[in-house]
């Protein structure tokens, strides 16, 4: 069968905003892509803040494949222009593998995890060159356990063993049965949606 879907828990933030080699405004811009508001529970319950907020794949060219959204963002400065927000998040993505490269005494691992002060960014690039991208709050552990579940188990049995899809390198991929195996897998992890902050219990009591 199957080996089990890794979950991964929530872990307490670590460290400070890293740069990447980036400037200060573009990784302020990148920063604020991932930005989200929380949203309200049932009502008498707690508030609920969404802290998996989407994943990309990019194929070895820089290409992206794929975008899901698991969360609406308010605070997106380039709702007119998706495509230069996925340009935007590889473009910093090679300039952290390339300064890694230049820096680094030994072969490096790759880049795996990048926190701020307000996400996380977890990184898997296959040996193909496929690069998956997996943003959460800044609280979440490292998912490389995840990104590698996602691509072994999701992406080549949907898309690369998929009889019924025609999977080509350099064109989107558009397999309706990915997108429910990658919805379900995340929308099942056990910090896909966090308490942050319980409602006020009514005063008194009553019958």
């Amino acid at each position: 069968g199957s080996p089990r879907p890794p979950s991964t828990p929530t872990a307490p933030w670590r460290r400070g905003p890293g740069s990447g080699g980036l400037s200060t405004a573009s990784y302020g811009r990148t920063a604020a892509l991932t930005r989200r508001r929380p949203t309200a529970g049932a009502a008498g319950g707690p508030w609920l803040a969404m802290v998996v907020f989407s994943l990309y794949v990019y194929n070895r060219r820089g290409q992206n494949l794929y975008y899901k959204e698991f969360v609406e963002r308010p605070l997106n400065t380039l709702e007119d222009d998706p495509d230069e927000e996925k340009r935007l998040m590889f473009g910093m993505l090679f300039s952290i593998k390339d300064l890694m490269a230049k820096l680094s005494s030994r072969p490096s691992r790759g880049l795996r995890v990048l926190r701020t002060n307000s996400y996380a960014l977890h990184h898997l690039e296959t040996t193909s060159g496929l690069r998956f991208v997996l943003t959460t709050d800044a609280t979440v552990g490292d998912l490389s356990g995840n990104l590698q579940y996602i691509y072994s188990q999701v992406f080549v049995e949907t898309v690369v063993r998929n009889p019924l899809y025609s999977a080509r390198p350099d064109e989107p991929i558009r397999c309706t049965l990915f997108d429910i195996r990658v919805e379900e897998y995340i929308q099942s992890l056990p910090f896909f949606q966090s308490s942050a902050t319980a409602a006020a219990a009514p005063a008194g009591g009553g019958a």
